[in-house]
């Protein structure tokens, strides 16, 4: 369970890159399926809803502070295709990136 502990850990810091759960399963020297059920177990969502979540919520951060354009912080936080990331960004937070930038920027302007 610790070396479970410790590849989520790697995942909080390193979260932008392309990580598998058959990489982390490696990392902790078990299984993939046994990984999976373990991280659901102590994390309460999957794999894949955790590294979306965690990515979608530092590209919050990002489109609100930085100023950057899409494409910066969809890469910034792990994607690719920019396309492909509004679409996850939406799906998680009800908004696309753009909408998202304009109503905190309305919110903080008041």
């Amino acid at each position: 369970m610790a070396s479970i502990e410790e590849t989520i850990l790697y995942v909080d810091q390193h979260y932008m890159l392309n990580l598998t759960l058959e990489m982390l399963a490696g990392k902790a020297n078990v299984s993939p399926s046994y990984y999976s059920r373990m991280f659901k177990t102590l994390k309460g969502v999957s794999f894949s809803d955790y590294m979306t979540n965690l990515r979608i919520n530092r590209a919050k951060v990002l489109l609100r502070l930085s100023g950057s354009r899409l494409r910066e912080v969809a890469q910034s936080v792990g994607y690719n295709d920019e396309f492909y990331f509004s679409k996850m960004f939406k799906k998680v937070v009800g908004l696309s990136p753009s909408e998202y930038v304009k109503t905190h920027m309305r919110q903080d302007n008041s």
